[in-house]
């Protein structure tokens, strides 16, 4: 489900999410847009997508957003 989410976002090409008892990490890389501003946009889909689980402790969120390999 918050793979899902994270693939929502606009300008997210591929996305990883592990989640732990008290870690959520999502992992994306970003192929046309600033990659702060995908950051932002990930960092609160992916929380609220936590808050709708009704988890009866939140986890922490850690963010990562990069660019795709060079080809060649």
């Amino acid at each position: 489900m918050l793979r899902d989410r994270a693939m929502e976002v606009s300008g997210v090409q591929s996305a990883r999410v592990k989640v732990g008892r008290s870690k959520v990490g999502v992992r994306a890389v970003s192929h046309f847009r600033e990659l702060g501003e995908v950051r932002a946009d990930l960092d609160a889909a992916v929380a609220a997508a936590i808050q709708q689980l009704g988890l009866a402790r939140q986890p922490r969120l850690s963010v990562r957003v990069g660019r795709p390999a060079r080809k060649g």
